[in-house]
């Protein structure tokens, strides 16, 4: 039987031996690939600087980070917890991403996946990930894109897609493309803006709701460029 190995993001041994990769999860880098040298959780972050328009909240110090203990269950919790409360998707929906983001973890590759978690003092204010495992056949798969509530209307958002399609475009995918459904109309206005594209919809009944659902891309390659 082959024994199983850890991803080496999840492998302590597998970081600078000078940090704890367990230390102070809120102080290390974002992005879980080795993008222009950098190492996956073991450098500081800078702090961005977002304001929220209509003023209730202030962001001075929003951060990202990739994985650390008790994101998994983060992540699924805020997505349970939003759709049932705005759409009223049943449990089946919160044991779909509970169980498709805990494998995307277990088979993380630095080299090909990223994952993006914003933060504020410390708190969880979104997150999104990209699986790249079909990458160079279906496309790259932006997934699992989710802003807290509180943290809504913020520029979070904006700034976690545009990570994300960034590393797409430094790892050279041709494609990306993300499943959504017809209604979620600020998240639609992001997509557009990194110029995805509509390019499928059908009605479907799952998580206990009747949804139009949709399928955008965006092509960061012409075919055509490819070299034979």
């Amino acid at each position: 039987m082959r024994k199983f190995q850890a991803p080496k993001f999840l492998n302590p041994k597998s970081q600078n031996t000078n940090t704890k990769w367990f230390d102070k999860p809120f102080d290390r880098l974002t992005v879980l690939s080795r993008v222009e040298g950098l190492t996956t959780l073991s450098q500081p972050v800078e702090s961005l600087k977002v304001e929220r328009v209509e003023g209730q909240i202030t962001m001075t110090e929003l951060k990202f980070h990739g994985y650390y203990p008790g994101v998994v269950g983060k992540i699924t919790e805020i997505h349970a917890v939003y759709y049932n409360e705005h759409w009223g998707f049943d449990v089946s929906f919160e044991t779909q991403v509970g169980r498709e983001f805990s494998e995307f973890i277990s088979k993380f590759d630095d080299d090909r996946d990223g994952l993006w978690v914003a933060t504020k003092n410390g708190k969880f204010a979104g997150a999104v990930a990209i699986d790249g495992q079909r990458a160079n056949t279906d496309g790259a798969r932006l997934r699992w894109f989710i802003v807290a509530p509180e943290f809504q209307n913020a520029g979070v958002g904006k700034e976690l897609i545009s990570q994300a399609v960034e590393f797409c475009r430094k790892k050279k995918y041709a494609k990306v493309f993300l499943w959504t459904f017809e209604g979620l109309d600020a998240a639609r206005r992001l997509y557009e803006r990194e110029n995805f594209r509509l390019s499928e919809t059908h009605d479907v009944d799952q998580w206990g709701r009747h949804i139009k659902e949709q399928r955008f891309e965006l092509i960061l390659q012409d075919p055509a460029d490819k070299q034979c």
